[in-house]
Formats: structure tokens, C-alpha cells, sequence
């Protein structure tokens, strides 16, 4: 709950996601709904509408027409794109507005953007994005994160203030030297 009181004392809230809460984030639709009515929602690809989140200002960072392709596949072709776009979307911020962002992956994506932006940003982790080893579900002998995640979730701990789901995702942090008073 003193992530909330923080934003709330900001001028105003962007949540950042891959794309509108699913069916399976009811979470994210809870959390965007209690930062009303001062929220924005900034999302990588337009799919998979099924949030409550309705009325409040939505941007996409990239064409309709890439929210089909494969996630994997979208992050190689567009990561550039992504960033980019997410740099106008930063610059356009009001001072003191702050940045929720769902996911550590995605966190990850948009780094060079969060670094270059003054406004606090939040991180929320939620377990499969901890797992530092994870393999891809279909295919057992590729990992789901780059060989490079690990060094730069630990670059991002100079920079933003995570939000652990867990206790377990908080010792995940700690245990690749992301400081305690940073989550």
C-alpha cells in the first residue's frame, strides 16, 4: 500500500505494460483503478482488450498490426522502436508524474528511456521475471531471459524502486545485490 500513497502524492501516474490487462491481471486492472483519475496507461501493443481500466488515457508505442506477431519475436524487431518511442512518451511528462512499470522485462526493454527521465520510476516484479534461469515453456533449450538480463536488472537498481509481489521475488532481487531499500 506505500507504493500507492507515493503515486498518489505525485502529480499524476503512467502505468507502462506490454499491452491492456488480460484476464489473467486482474491485479494490474486493481492497481491502474486505484490510481484514478490522475493515470495514464502507456502500452507496447494494443491486443488482448478485457480491463476495466476504460476512460482512462491509453498510448501505444507500437502499430496495431505488430500486436500479432510473437512477444519474442516483437521485442527483436522493435526493441529499438519501443525505446524510442517510449523516450517521446517520457519527455512529454509532467514533473513529478510518476512511472509504474508492470513487468521487469519490460523494464529491462526500456531501460536507456527510464535512465534519460527524471520522474520516479516504480518496478513492479512478479516471479517469472526474478527467475534468473528460466527456460522458454516450448522450447526447454532456450532461456527466457538474454545472457546480458541479469547485469542490467542490477544496473536498473541505481535507478528505480521495485515493488515485489512476494517475499520470495524481494530475495530474488537481494540475491543478485539489488539492495533491501531499493525494493
Amino acid at each position: 500500500r506505500a507504493w500507492v500513497d507515493a503515486m498518489k502524492s505525485a502529480v499524476k501516474t503512467m502505468v507502462v505494460s506490454y499491452q491492456p490487462p488480460t484476464y489473467s491481471e486482474v491485479w494490474m486492472d486493481r492497481m491502474t483503478n486505484m490510481l484514478r483519475p490522475d493515470v495514464e496507461a502507456v502500452y507496447v501493443l494494443d491486443r488482448n482488450r478485457s480491463s476495466s481500466t476504460d476512460g482512462i488515457p491509453e498510448h501505444f508505442l507500437l502499430p496495431p498490426g505488430i500486436s500479432r506477431l510473437p512477444p519474442r519475436l516483437v521485442a527483436g524487431l522493435g526493441g529499438r522502436w519501443i525505446t524510442r518511442n517510449m523516450m517521446r512518451v517520457l519527455q512529454s511528462l509532467e514533473a513529478g508524474t510518476s512511472i509504474l512499470v508492470h513487468y521487469l522485462t519490460l523494464a529491462v526493454c526500456i531501460k536507456d528511456a527510464l535512465f534519460q527521465c527524471r520522474n520516479p520510476v516504480f518496478v513492479h516484479c512478479h516471479g517469472f521475471d526474478v527467475t534468473w534461469r528460466r527456460r522458454n515453456e516450448r522450447f526447454s533449450f532456450l532461456p527466457d531471459h538474454p545472457a546480458s538480463y541479469v547485469p542490467q536488472v542490477v544496473s536498473l537498481g541505481e535507478r528505480v524502486t521495485f515493488i515485489a509481489n512476494s517475499m520470495a521475488t524481494s530475495e530474488k532481487l537481494q540475491e543478485i545485490g539489488i539492495p533491501e531499500n531499493r525494493i
